[in-house]
C-alpha cells in the first residue's frame, strides 16, 4: 500500500467509525448532566429528589445555551421538576412545572427547597387546579 492509498483508507476508516463516537460522547454528557440534576436536586430538596426519574431533555427542544433533565413528582400526577443549567448565564435553577390538565396552561416556580415545593402544591390544591 503506498502513501496515498493509506491516508484514504486512513480516512475512510475514521469517517466510518464517526457516527459511533458521535453516539458514544452523546451518551456520556447525558449522562453526567443526569448526575449533575440528581446532585442539584438532592442539594435544594433531598435525596429522595435526586433519586427520582431524572429524563434528559433533547437539545432540539431548547434553546441552544440551556439543557434541561426532568422528573416527575409522582406517577399519575401531571406536576414535575425541571433541572435547567444556562450556559450563557453559568447558572442551574430548579423549577416545578404544574400544568393545567383543564385549561392546558402551566404554571412555572422556581424551588429552593421543600417549604416552596410545599406551598406551590398547598395553593395549587386550594385553588382547585386540576391534577
Amino acid at each position: 500500500m503506498n502513501i496515498i492509498e493509506a491516508a484514504l483508507t486512513s480516512f475512510e476508516e475514521h469517517e466510518a467509525a464517526q457516527p459511533a463516537r458521535a453516539a458514544e460522547e452523546y451518551e456520556h454528557n447525558r449522562e453526567k448532566f443526569l448526575r449533575y440534576a440528581r446532585r442539584h436536586a438532592t442539594r435544594t430538596l433531598s435525596e429522595e429528589a435526586g433519586n427520582l426519574d431524572w429524563q434528559y431533555t433533547p437539545a432540539d427542544r431548547l434553546p441552544e445555551s440551556v439543557e434541561e433533565a426532568t422528573a416527575i413528582l409522582e406517577p399519575g400526577r401531571p406536576d414535575y421538576l425541571v433541572y435547567q443549567y444556562d450556559y450563557s448565564r453559568e447558572t442551574a435553577t430548579l423549577k416545578l412545572v404544574q400544568p393545567c390538565t383543564a385549561c392546558g396552561s402551566q404554571r412555572v416556580n422556581p424551588v429552593d427547597g421543600y417549604v416552596t415545593l410545599g406551598r406551590l402544591l398547598t395553593e395549587a390544591a386550594q385553588n382547585g387546579e386540576q391534577r
